[in-house]
Protein backbone atom coordinates (compact mmCIF):
# COMPACT_ATOMS: atom_id res chain seq x y z
CA UNK A 1 0.00 0.00 0.00
CA UNK A 2 1.18 3.17 -0.83
CA UNK A 3 2.46 5.47 1.89
CA UNK A 4 -0.22 8.22 1.46
CA UNK A 5 -2.89 5.90 1.35
CA UNK A 6 -2.10 3.92 4.21
CA UNK A 7 -1.91 7.57 6.13
CA UNK A 8 -5.58 7.62 4.69
CA UNK A 9 -6.67 4.64 6.03
CA UNK A 10 -5.13 4.94 9.65
CA UNK A 11 -6.43 8.76 9.51
CA UNK A 12 -10.18 7.35 8.27
CA UNK A 13 -10.06 4.83 11.67
CA UNK A 14 -8.74 7.82 13.67
CA UNK A 15 -11.67 9.54 12.97
CA UNK A 16 -13.87 7.33 13.67
CA UNK A 17 -12.08 6.74 17.01
CA UNK A 18 -11.82 10.61 18.07
CA UNK A 19 -15.81 11.40 17.20
CA UNK A 20 -17.02 7.96 17.64
CA UNK A 21 -20.61 7.53 16.58
CA UNK A 22 -22.18 10.84 17.64
CA UNK A 23 -23.47 13.49 15.40
CA UNK A 24 -21.84 17.24 15.29
CA UNK A 25 -23.34 19.31 17.84
CA UNK A 26 -24.38 22.67 16.87
CA UNK A 27 -21.81 24.26 19.74
CA UNK A 28 -19.20 26.82 18.37
CA UNK A 29 -16.01 25.56 18.42
CA UNK A 30 -13.59 27.79 20.21
CA UNK A 31 -10.42 26.99 18.85
CA UNK A 32 -10.34 25.44 15.42
CA UNK A 33 -7.02 24.05 13.58
CA UNK A 34 -6.61 23.55 10.41
CA UNK A 35 -3.63 21.15 8.96
CA UNK A 36 -2.65 21.45 5.07
CA UNK A 37 1.02 20.98 4.95
CA UNK A 38 1.17 21.43 1.08
CA UNK A 39 2.30 22.80 -1.86
CA UNK A 40 0.61 26.16 -3.73
CA UNK A 41 -1.71 24.37 -5.96
CA UNK A 42 -2.97 22.48 -2.94
CA UNK A 43 -3.45 25.75 -1.06
CA UNK A 44 -5.27 27.03 -3.89
CA UNK A 45 -8.10 24.89 -3.93
CA UNK A 46 -7.88 25.43 -0.08
CA UNK A 47 -8.88 29.00 0.12
CA UNK A 48 -12.86 28.93 -0.15
CA UNK A 49 -12.90 26.43 2.63
CA UNK A 50 -10.66 28.68 4.50
CA UNK A 51 -13.10 31.81 3.91
CA UNK A 52 -15.90 30.01 4.39
CA UNK A 53 -14.84 28.80 7.80
CA UNK A 54 -14.09 32.20 8.71
CA UNK A 55 -17.09 33.22 7.92
CA UNK A 56 -19.18 30.80 9.78
CA UNK A 57 -17.45 31.41 12.61
CA UNK A 58 -16.37 34.86 13.17
CA UNK A 59 -15.43 34.75 16.64
CA UNK A 60 -13.76 31.75 16.76
CA UNK A 61 -10.10 31.16 16.92
CA UNK A 62 -8.78 29.60 13.47
CA UNK A 63 -5.07 28.93 13.82
CA UNK A 64 -3.48 26.56 10.29
CA UNK A 65 -0.56 24.76 9.84
CA UNK A 66 0.42 24.78 6.57
CA UNK A 67 4.34 25.40 4.50
CA UNK A 68 5.94 28.91 4.62
CA UNK A 69 5.40 29.21 0.73
CA UNK A 70 1.91 29.68 0.79
CA UNK A 71 1.51 32.25 3.59
CA UNK A 72 1.31 35.16 0.93
CA UNK A 73 -2.18 33.39 -0.84
CA UNK A 74 -4.10 32.77 3.06
CA UNK A 75 -2.72 35.93 4.83
CA UNK A 76 -5.88 38.02 3.17
CA UNK A 77 -8.20 35.56 4.98
CA UNK A 78 -8.02 37.11 8.70
CA UNK A 79 -7.14 33.76 10.54
CA UNK A 80 -6.21 34.06 13.66
CA UNK A 81 -2.54 32.60 13.36
CA UNK A 82 -0.74 31.21 10.82
CA UNK A 83 2.36 28.98 11.79
CA UNK A 84 4.79 26.64 9.71
CA UNK A 85 6.11 24.91 13.00
CA UNK A 86 4.86 21.13 13.73
CA UNK A 87 4.86 22.53 17.99
CA UNK A 88 1.60 24.07 17.35
CA UNK A 89 0.56 20.57 17.31
CA UNK A 90 1.05 20.69 20.94
CA UNK A 91 -1.68 22.85 22.00
CA UNK A 92 -5.23 21.86 22.79
CA UNK A 93 -8.44 22.72 20.05
CA UNK A 94 -11.48 21.61 19.78
CA UNK A 95 -11.35 20.65 16.52
CA UNK A 96 -8.60 19.78 14.02
CA UNK A 97 -9.04 19.06 10.30
CA UNK A 98 -6.80 17.39 8.41
CA UNK A 99 -7.05 18.69 5.17
CA UNK A 100 -3.46 17.40 4.13
CA UNK A 101 -1.84 16.14 7.41
CA UNK A 102 0.68 13.88 8.05
CA UNK A 103 2.15 10.97 10.78
CA UNK A 104 2.55 14.21 13.61
CA UNK A 105 -0.94 15.35 13.00
CA UNK A 106 -2.69 11.92 13.35
CA UNK A 107 -0.53 11.42 16.57
CA UNK A 108 -1.81 15.10 17.71
CA UNK A 109 -5.62 13.42 17.26
CA UNK A 110 -4.56 10.27 18.61
CA UNK A 111 -3.30 11.89 21.93
CA UNK A 112 -6.67 13.55 22.39
CA UNK A 113 -5.35 17.11 21.92
CA UNK A 114 -8.16 17.58 19.88
CA UNK A 115 -12.17 17.21 21.17
CA UNK A 116 -13.35 16.93 17.39
CA UNK A 117 -11.40 15.39 14.35
CA UNK A 118 -12.41 15.74 10.20
CA UNK A 119 -9.91 14.55 7.73
CA UNK A 120 -8.93 13.88 4.31
CA UNK A 121 -8.72 9.52 4.57
CA UNK A 122 -12.85 9.46 5.51
CA UNK A 123 -13.73 11.37 2.73
CA UNK A 124 -11.81 10.01 -0.34
CA UNK A 125 -12.70 6.21 0.83
CA UNK A 126 -16.62 7.65 0.54
CA UNK A 127 -15.65 8.88 -2.49
CA UNK A 128 -14.07 5.82 -3.84
CA UNK A 129 -17.17 4.16 -2.67
CA UNK A 130 -19.22 6.19 -4.63
CA UNK A 131 -17.26 6.10 -7.69
CA UNK A 132 -14.44 8.10 -7.79
CA UNK A 133 -11.89 11.18 -6.13
CA UNK A 134 -13.89 14.39 -6.94
CA UNK A 135 -12.12 17.72 -7.88
CA UNK A 136 -9.28 18.85 -5.20
CA UNK A 137 -11.47 21.89 -4.38
CA UNK A 138 -14.90 20.20 -4.05
CA UNK A 139 -13.19 17.41 -2.05
CA UNK A 140 -11.96 19.79 0.47
CA UNK A 141 -15.47 21.39 1.22
CA UNK A 142 -16.76 17.88 1.90
CA UNK A 143 -14.15 17.89 4.13
CA UNK A 144 -15.38 20.54 5.98
CA UNK A 145 -19.09 20.26 4.99
CA UNK A 146 -19.91 18.98 8.91
CA UNK A 147 -18.29 22.40 10.00
CA UNK A 148 -19.74 24.08 6.96
CA UNK A 149 -23.66 23.42 7.03
CA UNK A 150 -25.73 24.42 4.38
CA UNK A 151 -24.03 27.46 3.36
CA UNK A 152 -23.66 27.36 -0.38
CA UNK A 153 -20.95 26.20 -1.67
CA UNK A 154 -18.44 29.02 -3.73
CA UNK A 155 -15.20 28.23 -6.07
CA UNK A 156 -12.05 29.49 -4.31
CA UNK A 157 -10.82 32.92 -4.60
CA UNK A 158 -7.15 34.87 -4.97
CA UNK A 159 -7.30 38.20 -3.02
CA UNK A 160 -4.77 40.95 -4.06
CA UNK A 161 -4.08 44.03 -2.35
CA UNK A 162 -3.56 47.30 -3.99
CA UNK A 163 0.15 46.51 -3.56
CA UNK A 164 0.16 43.73 -5.66
CA UNK A 165 -1.86 45.27 -8.62
CA UNK A 166 0.03 48.51 -8.65
CA UNK A 167 3.42 45.88 -8.55
CA UNK A 168 2.06 44.51 -11.67
CA UNK A 169 0.98 47.69 -13.22
CA UNK A 170 4.28 48.61 -13.23
CA UNK A 171 6.03 45.77 -14.51
CA UNK A 172 3.50 45.93 -17.42
CA UNK A 173 3.90 49.65 -18.33
CA UNK A 174 7.98 48.91 -18.71
CA UNK A 175 7.55 45.67 -20.81
CA UNK A 176 5.28 47.43 -23.41
CA UNK A 177 2.43 45.40 -24.46
CA UNK A 178 -0.86 45.01 -23.74
CA UNK A 179 -1.08 41.46 -24.79
CA UNK A 180 1.05 38.75 -23.81
CA UNK A 181 1.49 35.11 -22.89
CA UNK A 182 1.95 33.66 -19.30
CA UNK A 183 4.69 30.35 -19.16
CA UNK A 184 5.65 28.47 -16.46
CA UNK A 185 8.20 25.98 -17.16
CA UNK A 186 8.78 24.68 -14.25
CA UNK A 187 6.74 21.74 -11.66
CA UNK A 188 8.45 19.65 -8.62
CA UNK A 189 9.56 16.91 -10.28
CA UNK A 190 11.24 16.25 -13.64
CA UNK A 191 8.44 14.15 -15.54
CA UNK A 192 6.11 17.03 -14.67
CA UNK A 193 7.85 19.52 -16.77
CA UNK A 194 7.56 19.85 -20.69
CA UNK A 195 11.27 20.42 -22.07
CA UNK A 196 12.50 23.92 -21.75
CA UNK A 197 12.84 23.92 -25.68
CA UNK A 198 9.68 23.39 -26.42
CA UNK A 199 8.25 26.44 -24.49
CA UNK A 200 10.68 28.14 -26.10
CA UNK A 201 9.90 27.13 -29.77
CA UNK A 202 6.02 27.73 -28.88
CA UNK A 203 6.83 31.27 -27.24
CA UNK A 204 8.57 32.55 -30.64
CA UNK A 205 6.13 30.79 -32.81
CA UNK A 206 3.32 32.89 -30.81
CA UNK A 207 5.38 35.95 -31.43
CA UNK A 208 5.91 35.44 -34.98
CA UNK A 209 2.35 34.49 -35.53
CA UNK A 210 -0.09 36.91 -33.21
CA UNK A 211 2.40 39.63 -31.64
CA UNK A 212 2.30 38.05 -28.52
CA UNK A 213 5.74 38.22 -26.42
CA UNK A 214 5.83 36.15 -23.19
CA UNK A 215 6.41 36.53 -19.89
CA UNK A 216 7.92 33.58 -18.19
CA UNK A 217 7.10 33.01 -14.25
CA UNK A 218 8.29 30.80 -11.21
CA UNK A 219 9.94 30.72 -8.07
CA UNK A 220 13.63 31.76 -7.82
CA UNK A 221 14.63 27.88 -8.22
CA UNK A 222 13.48 27.94 -10.96
CA UNK A 223 15.58 30.60 -13.01
CA UNK A 224 17.97 28.38 -14.35
CA UNK A 225 15.48 27.23 -17.06
CA UNK A 226 13.75 30.35 -17.58
CA UNK A 227 16.66 31.90 -18.33
CA UNK A 228 17.55 29.62 -21.06
CA UNK A 229 14.33 29.76 -22.33
CA UNK A 230 14.87 33.53 -22.53
CA UNK A 231 18.26 34.09 -23.60
CA UNK A 232 18.57 36.56 -26.43
CA UNK A 233 15.26 36.75 -27.41
CA UNK A 234 13.20 40.09 -27.70
CA UNK A 235 10.14 37.92 -27.67
CA UNK A 236 10.61 37.03 -23.72
CA UNK A 237 10.77 38.74 -20.02
CA UNK A 238 12.07 36.37 -16.97
CA UNK A 239 9.99 37.23 -14.04
CA UNK A 240 10.96 33.62 -12.11
CA UNK A 241 11.53 35.06 -8.40
CA UNK A 242 10.24 37.98 -8.94
CA UNK A 243 6.55 38.22 -8.35
CA UNK A 244 4.78 36.66 -5.11
CA UNK A 245 1.86 34.95 -5.25
CA UNK A 246 -0.67 37.13 -5.11
CA UNK A 247 0.83 39.54 -8.01
CA UNK A 248 1.61 35.97 -10.32
CA UNK A 249 -2.37 36.11 -10.08
CA UNK A 250 -3.21 39.58 -11.41
CA UNK A 251 -0.38 39.35 -13.75
CA UNK A 252 -2.29 35.85 -15.15
CA UNK A 253 -5.70 37.81 -14.73
CA UNK A 254 -4.27 40.43 -17.66
CA UNK A 255 -3.03 37.59 -19.78
CA UNK A 256 -4.48 36.85 -23.15
CA UNK A 257 -3.41 33.03 -22.80
CA UNK A 258 -1.53 31.00 -20.17
CA UNK A 259 0.47 27.63 -21.04
CA UNK A 260 2.13 25.73 -17.95
CA UNK A 261 2.72 22.60 -16.84
CA UNK A 262 0.54 21.18 -13.78
CA UNK A 263 1.66 22.89 -10.89
CA UNK A 264 1.07 26.05 -8.56
CA UNK A 265 1.05 28.92 -11.62
CA UNK A 266 -1.55 26.69 -13.21
CA UNK A 267 -3.85 26.85 -10.56
CA UNK A 268 -3.33 30.54 -10.43
CA UNK A 269 -4.33 31.15 -13.37
CA UNK A 270 -7.52 28.52 -13.52
CA UNK A 271 -8.81 30.83 -10.71
CA UNK A 272 -8.18 33.90 -12.40
CA UNK A 273 -10.22 32.76 -15.21
CA UNK A 274 -7.43 33.29 -17.89
CA UNK A 275 -7.58 31.01 -21.22
CA UNK A 276 -5.17 28.37 -20.68
CA UNK A 277 -3.57 25.36 -22.03
CA UNK A 278 -2.59 22.66 -19.22
CA UNK A 279 -0.12 20.41 -19.63
CA UNK A 280 0.05 16.69 -17.30
CA UNK A 281 2.15 13.93 -16.86
CA UNK A 282 1.57 11.77 -13.66
CA UNK A 283 -1.82 12.48 -11.76
CA UNK A 284 -5.39 11.54 -11.61
CA UNK A 285 -7.51 12.68 -14.43
CA UNK A 286 -10.00 15.55 -13.58
CA UNK A 287 -8.88 15.77 -9.74
CA UNK A 288 -6.60 18.25 -10.67
CA UNK A 289 -7.49 19.84 -14.35
CA UNK A 290 -8.69 23.66 -14.93
CA UNK A 291 -12.05 24.15 -14.30
CA UNK A 292 -12.75 26.98 -16.89
CA UNK A 293 -14.75 27.14 -20.12
CA UNK A 294 -11.47 28.24 -22.03
CA UNK A 295 -8.94 25.73 -21.34
CA UNK A 296 -7.05 22.94 -23.16
CA UNK A 297 -6.02 20.02 -21.41
CA UNK A 298 -3.57 17.53 -22.68
CA UNK A 299 -2.98 14.52 -20.57
CA UNK A 300 -1.37 11.67 -22.82
CA UNK A 301 -3.17 9.31 -20.68
CA UNK A 302 -2.00 5.92 -22.90
CA UNK A 303 1.14 6.22 -21.97
CA UNK A 304 3.45 5.70 -18.83
CA UNK A 305 3.11 8.34 -16.33
CA UNK A 306 7.28 9.35 -16.73
CA UNK A 307 6.69 9.74 -20.63
CA UNK A 308 3.57 11.12 -20.75
CA UNK A 309 4.80 15.21 -21.10
CA UNK A 310 7.81 14.60 -23.12
CA UNK A 311 5.89 13.21 -25.62
CA UNK A 312 3.18 16.15 -25.79
CA UNK A 313 4.56 18.26 -29.53
CA UNK A 314 4.76 22.04 -29.95
CA UNK A 315 2.46 21.54 -32.54
CA UNK A 316 -0.19 19.94 -30.88
CA UNK A 317 0.15 22.93 -27.88
CA UNK A 318 0.20 25.39 -30.94
CA UNK A 319 -3.48 24.50 -31.93
CA UNK A 320 -4.57 24.68 -28.82
CA UNK A 321 -3.27 27.82 -28.33
CA UNK A 322 -4.27 28.94 -31.68
CA UNK A 323 -8.01 27.81 -30.63
CA UNK A 324 -7.89 30.01 -27.69
CA UNK A 325 -6.80 33.51 -29.39
CA UNK A 326 -9.12 33.00 -31.91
Amino acid sequence: MHSEQLLYLTTSIANVIANGTAEWTEDTPHRILIVKLDEIGDMIYTLHVLESLRTVYPSSELTLLCKAVCRNLVEPIGLDRISHSMDILKEKFDVQIDLRGTTASLLSVIRGNSSRYLDRGTVRLRQKIRGGQLHERLTNWEILRPLLGELPYRDPQVRPNDDDEHHIGNILSEFGSERFVVMHSGANAVERRWPAEHFRELGEKLYSRFGLKTILCGGPDETPITSRIAENSVSFLDLAGKTTLRQLFVLCGKASLFIGNESGPLHLATVAGTPLVALFGPGVPNVFYPYGERTRIIHPLDLPPAERIASIEVAEVYRCCEELLA
